[in-house]
């Protein structure tokens, strides 16, 4: 009888060894692909932290850049208005010069919309990568849970262009 109870406590502690083994092994099964997931979630949530970073500077760096020209298209328009500004016409020893800053004038308002373009260009770059981080963030974030950044948007003077002069 000795021999029969030790076979059945063996017999249970293998069933158990085994049920816990087999149970263990279903758990990981079960949870390793949510956690692989998360690790290439998590990954590519810390890449787009580092792209939306480098991304934010880089508009910084074109919206300088942008107000830079910018400040060039308006001194250009005043020295074209400036010399235009003789109700008559522009004085003769005036005129080359006059010509020179009027055509520069012109070459800097086509540039400006150009350099516009490619500042909302990098903005809405930014945008995109931001909104795929936030969308990231909540899918790992518990419901209620924070964590979005927003885009740096460009400055407000970036959206209407400077008037072009008109030849007299």
């Amino acid at each position: 009888m000795n021999r029969t109870r030790w076979l059945r406590g063996l017999a249970l502690a293998l069933v158990l060894v085994t049920v816990m083994v087999v149970g263990r092994d279903v758990l990981r099964s079960d949870g390793a692909p949510d956690d692989v997931e998360r690790d290439r979630a998590l990954v590519e949530l810390a890449e787009l932290r580092e792209a939306v970073a480098e991304c934010n500077v880089e508009v910084a760096e074109e919206q300088a850049r942008f107000q830079a020209h910018e400040a060039r298209v308006d001194s250009l328009r005043a020295i074209v208005e400036h010399y235009e500004s003789d109700e008559r016409t522009v004085p003769a020893e005036d005129y080359e010069a006059y010509l020179e800053a009027f055509d520069a004038h012109n070459e800097a308002v086509a540039a400006w919309h150009e350099r516009a373009e490619a500042l909302e260009d990098t903005w809405a770059e930014c945008r995109a990568l931001t909104e795929r981080h936030n969308e990231l963030v909540e899918s790992l974030s518990p419901p209620g849970g924070g964590g979005t950044v927003q885009p740096r948007p460009p400055a407000p003077d970036a959206q209407s262009p400077p008037s072009s002069a008109q030849a007299g």
